[in-house]
């Protein structure tokens, strides 16, 4: 079960990095978080957090290779960790709220709202990274 948790978390780190427009598969948006949502699902807060981080590495790694041009290597990867907290924090949030909350039409509606609250948080804190 860890195996797969793990898979979906790197699936849903492939699919995020797919949107963006090399690929120019941005369709796949509209799916591109549901193997994060099925990891993370039944999963403790703290469990949850790992799978998320390992989403956004795995999708900021990919989404800023270029960064290495202008970079040395391990600045792509301090700037893919300090990005994928912030998935890792949305996976964290969700799970531990959505397990205070009994009614499952207020899960659709959360996932939304934390998903933005933490994308402008990414783009304004610290003077902010809006990319990506």
């Amino acid at each position: 079960m860890k195996y797969r948790s793990m898979f979906l978390a790197i699936l849903s780190g492939i699919l995020l990095i797919l949107i963006f427009p090399r690929a120019d598969l941005e369709f796949i948006a509209w799916i591109a978080l549901v193997p994060l949502f099925l990891a993370i699902r039944g999963k403790s807060p703290k469990n949850a957090f790992g799978l998320g981080l390992l989403t956004g590495l795995v999708s900021f790694l990919g989404i800023f290779y270029w960064i290495t041009i202008v970079a040395p290597l391990i600045g792509l990867f301090i700037l893919a960790f300090y990005l994928a907290l912030y998935i890792a924090l949305f996976s964290f949030l969700y799970t531990f709220c959505t397990s205070h909350i009994t009614h499952h039409t207020s899960h659709i509606l959360f996932a939304p709202l934390l998903w933005v609250a933490l994308e402008y948080l990414r783009s304004t804190f610290l003077s902010g990274f809006p990319w990506a």
